[in-house]
C-alpha cells in the first residue's frame, strides 16, 4: 500500500509539473512581476530578463525590437498588460492598428517619476513618438513600488532635480517596496505565484479576489469593484492631501521639460489617461442613470480621482500638451458589455481584459493623429 502511495503522489507532482509548463507556454501566468525585478538606481527596478516574454532590457518586448522601435509606450502595469498575452497589451495592439514598430516601456508599480527617465531616453534615442499612459489613480503615489526604490542621491536624480525644482519626500520606510517588512507567508506567496503558472492562477482568480477584501457586486451586468482598492486609489488621488499636491507640482514641471525635449528633438509627444476601473464605473453608471447604486462611502471614495482626472485635463490644455482619455470610450464598452454579457474586466480586477486594451489602443491611436496634427502645426 505505501508503494502505492508514493507511486501516486510522484505521478500527481509529475502531473502537476507538466500541467504548470503547459500553462506557462499557452497562458500568460505567472502574471506577477512583484519577485522578478532587477534593481536600477534610476527607474527604481526594471524586470528580470528571465520573465517570461522580457528582453535583455528589462521591459516586455520580443527579441530586437529594442533594436527598431519608432515608437516609445510608457507607462505602468496597464502598458504591460496585465492579464493578457504580451500581443495584447495595448502598445502591441497599437503598433498593429498603426503598423508602427512600438515599444512597451511598462512596468507594474512605476509611476511619473520613473516615466520621466524612460522619456528622456527616448528623447535622446531620436524616436518617431513618445506616448506617456499615465494612470492617475496611482501615479501621484509617493508609496508606489518603484518610486520607493529609486536612488534619489543618484547622480541622475540629484541633477533633474535641481535643474527641474522636482518636489517630493523620498520614501522612509521603503512604501510598498518594503519587501523586508511582509509576513514571511506574504514573501512565499508572491515567490511561488512568481513562479508557478497553477499558483499564480490561484492567487489571481481566487485568493486575491475572495481572500483579500470586501468586493461589491453592482446590479445589470457593470461587475464587481474591490473596495480596499478604491479606498488606497482614493487617498493617492485627494487634490487636498499634501502629497498629491506635491506630485501634482513635480508632474507639472515634468510634462514642461518633456514638451520643451519634444520640440528641440521633433519628436512627437503625447500623454494616454488611463481610468480606473472605478473611474470608468462611476462614469457609466452616471451616464445610466444608475449612480445610486453605489454606496454613498464608495461613491465619496471615487470621486477624488474624478476630480483629479479633470484637473489633469485643465491641467495638459493650458500646457498645450496632445492628451486623449480612455474614460469615455471605456465607459461606453463597459455599458455595452453590460448588455452583451462580454467582459470588459475580469472579476474583482483593476486592470482589463484584451477587449479594453483594445480600446486603450484604439485611444491611443487617435492620440497619435492629434500628436502628429500638432507636430505639423
Amino acid at each position: 500500500m505505501l508503494k502505492n502511495l508514493s507511486l501516486l503522489t510522484v505521478t500527481v507532482a509529475v502531473s502537476l509539473v507538466l500541467c504548470d509548463v503547459l500553462l506557462q507556454i499557452f497562458t500568460p501566468f505567472p502574471i506577477s512581476t512583484a519577485t522578478h525585478r532587477v534593481a536600477d538606481p534610476v527607474l527604481g527596478y526594471r524586470l528580470a530578463s528571465e520573465f517570461k516574454g522580457v528582453d535583455g532590457n528589462g521591459f516586455r518586448n520580443p527579441s530586437g525590437l529594442a533594436d527598431e522601435y519608432r515608437i516609445a509606450a510608457i507607462g505602468d502595469s496597464h502598458t504591460y498588460g496585465n492579464n493578457v498575452e504580451s500581443r495584447d497589451s495595448w502598445p502591441a495592439k497599437f503598433a498593429a492598428i498603426t503598423g508602427l514598430a512600438t515599444y512597451n516601456f511598462g512596468v507594474g508599480g512605476y509611476n511619473i517619476f520613473s516615466y520621466h527617465s524612460l522619456v528622456k531616453r527616448a528623447f535622446e534615442r531620436g524616436v518617431g513618438g513618445v506616448i506617456v499612459a499615465l494612470y492617475p489613480a496611482n501615479d501621484f503615489n509617493m508609496k508606489a513600488t518603484a518610486f520607493c526604490s529609486i536612488d534619489w542621491a543618484s547622480e541622475f536624480w540629484t541633477s533633474e532635480t535641481k535643474r527641474l525644482g522636482l518636489v517630493y519626500e523620498a520614501c522612509a520606510d521603503g512604501g510598498d517596496a518594503d519587501l523586508g517588512k511582509m509576513s514571511l507567508a506574504r514573501s512565499i506567496r508572491l515567490f511561488l505565484s512568481g513562479h508557478s503558472a497553477i499558483i499564480s492562477i490561484f492567487d489571481t482568480f481566487v485568493w486575491q479576489r475572495y481572500f483579500t477584501g470586501e468586493i461589491v457586486a453592482l446590479p445589470d451586468g457593470f461587475g464587481d469593484l474591490l473596495v480596499s482598492q478604491v479606498k488606497q486609489h482614493s487617498k493617492y488621488t485627494s487634490l487636498e492631501a499634501p502629497e498629491v499636491k506635491q506630485m501634482q507640482e513635480s508632474f507639472r514641471a515634468l510634462v514642461d521639460d518633456w514638451k520643451q525635449s519634444s520640440s528641440k528633438n521633433g519628436t512627437s509627444f503625447g500623454i494616454l489617461v488611463v481610468s480606473s476601473r472605478e473611474a470608468v464605473t462611476y462614469r457609466a453608471l452616471s451616464d445610466a442613470g444608475l449612480l445610486d447604486v453605489l454606496d454613498v462611502r464608495l461613491r465619496k471614495s471615487i470621486e477624488p480621482q474624478v476630480a483629479l482626472e479633470r484637473e489633469i485635463d485643465r491641467m495638459l490644455t493650458a500646457m498645450e500638451v496632445p492628451h486623449a482619455s480612455i474614460l469615455q470610450e471605456m465607459s461606453l464598452a463597459l455599458r455595452q458589455a453590460a448588455q452583451d454579457g462580454a467582459e470588459l474586466y475580469p472579476p474583482a480586477e483593476s486592470h482589463p481584459a484584451a477587449l479594453g486594451y483594445g480600446i486603450y489602443a484604439q485611444v491611443a491611436q487617435e492620440l497619435w493623429l492629434e500628436m502628429q496634427a500638432r507636430a505639423k502645426q
